[in-house]
Parts: structure tokens; sequence; C-alpha cells
């Protein structure tokens, strides 16, 4: 089965044109009183107002910037004023290690 990534507006429009189906349906029915021959009688899905909210802040947090500007501001002060030292070492250290990790897996 393959999953595909949706945007929450997407996701959102979805199951709002879903639920308006379906309380559509559900009117038409008591309405009528016996079931639309078109309403099927199979499996459903309901998503919780939890599981919604859930949606969006994973999707808030998935679009949030990587960028942590009061380090970038910090840091370009400390270059701008000569306080900034960059250590090799350390930097070729990490490098190695993480190329040594993806061996590990």
């Amino acid at each position: 089965m393959e999953i595909k990534n949706i945007s929450l507006e997407t996701y959102r429009s979805r199951m709002e044109g879903a639920d308006a189906a379906f309380r559509s349906r559900e009117a038409g029915t008591a309405r009528a009183g016996s079931a639309p021959a078109s309403v099927s009688h199979g499996d459903r899905v309901s998503v919780s107002r939890d599981a919604m909210l859930r949606t969006e802040a994973f999707s808030v947090a998935m679009s949030a910037s990587d960028i942590r500007r009061e380090k970038v501001d910090s840091i370009k002060e400390e270059l701008a004023s000569g306080r900034y030292k960059i250590d090799n070492r350390r930097i070729a250290g990490r490098l190695v290690q993480s190329e040594i990790g993806l061996f590990r897996r």
C-alpha cells in the first residue's frame, strides 16, 4: 500500500467534503425512513477532533523554520567582533563520526 503525504488544507477539504456528504445522506435517510440505494453499508472511517488537532500540530511543526534566528544573530555578532573561533579538529571529528555512523546500521 502506498502512503502519500497531503497538505493539511487538502486533508481538511477532503474531510469536510466527506462529512458534508455523510450528513446529507443521513438527513436523506431520516426523511425517507429507509437508506437510499446510493448509501453503502460497508466500512466507515470517522476522524476525531483530537486526531485533527494532532494532524494540524504535526503540519505546523513540519512547516516551521529550521533556522534559530537568535543563534544565527549571536554567531554573526561574534564573527563581526572576531570572538568566534572555528575549531577545525572538532568539525572534522564530527564529520568522521557521522560517516562512520552510516556504516554501523
